[in-house]
């Protein structure tokens, strides 16, 4: 059910920048919570670091995402039960929080308008890996089964000028993590 809403939300607001509101699609999507770091860091408009993981302007982006959100995050949801929504939190923030903080403290892409659900598509390969490595059996099955698609989806990442390379990364490191710290309390074993 959450997978899917964050399905039509993202859906939503694809139409609504393109087909609704007047005037530049960047601009639109600047309005509806792009992750800037300038308004983060001077306007302190944090809420950003959330609602850029919903924003998409080109129709392919739109698609890979949403389409891989939808296999993925039906998946995981269904494992995780309502701890699903604290990953989705969780693995948003943690993407947008390393993409600011690479803006702000080493001044790379700081006037960059970051937008789109790849960082939790990314998070989705980091809990998968986690879970294979921490909990192995299936899990680590799964991992094996996927590897060459964890791998061909970094190499796309750190070869395509145009991708957000930190909101991937970020993404992926922060999917691992949560999937840690829920083995350590000992959710998962």
């Amino acid at each position: 059910m959450i997978t899917l809403a964050y399905v039509a939300v993202c859906i939503g607001l694809w139409v609504y920048i393109n087909f609704i509101a007047q005037g530049d699609k960047y601009q639109t999507a600047m309005r509806l919570g792009a992750l800037y770091p300038p308004r983060i860091e001077r306007k302190k408009e944090y809420w950003r670091m959330i609602t850029c993981n919903f924003i998409h302007v080109d129709i392919m982006h739109l698609f890979m995402n949403c389409y891989c959100i939808y296999f993925l995050g039906s998946a995981y949801e269904g494992m995780m039960g309502p701890l699903y929504i604290v990953f989705l939190l969780f693995v948003m923030i943690f993407s947008s929080f390393v993409t600011y903080y690479v803006a702000v403290i080493y001044n790379r892409g700081y006037e960059t308008l970051t937008i789109g659900a790849s960082g939790v598509f990314y998070g989705y390969l980091g809990a998968m890996i986690a879970l294979g490595l921490l909990v192995g059996g299936n899990f680590l099955a799964i991992l094996q089964s996927n590897i060459y698609i964890i791998a061909i989806n970094l190499l796309f990442t750190m070869m395509n000028p145009r991708i957000s390379k930190t909101g991937h990364l970020g993404g992926l490191i922060g999917g691992y993590l949560f999937i840690y710290i829920l083995y350590l309390l000992g959710f998962l074993s």
